[in-house]
């Protein structure tokens, strides 16, 4: 059973893995990535910035997430 996660209902706080797709036109399809260790970075009137999920690349769409797995004991 996978424990992915609709991106809507990511958490604000916290590390987390993140699936994410991307448009490849080469293959005519989309292509799909693991990104570990992301977090989320709010938005910034000040500077105008978009919020955004930091450790993905910009030109990849986050899909799903789940929670980091337990450190080894």
């Amino acid at each position: 059973m996978s424990d992915w996660r609709p991106i809507e209902s990511a958490p604000t706080e916290g590390k987390i893995d993140i699936w994410a797709k991307m448009w490849a036109p080469a293959f005519d399809e989309f292509v799909y990535q693991r990104f570990p260790d992301c977090f989320w970075l709010g938005p910034d009137t000040m500077t105008n910035r978009k919020g955004q999920w930091v450790g993905v690349a910009k030109e990849w769409r986050p899909t799903h997430w789940m929670p980091l797995p337990e450190p080894p004991q």
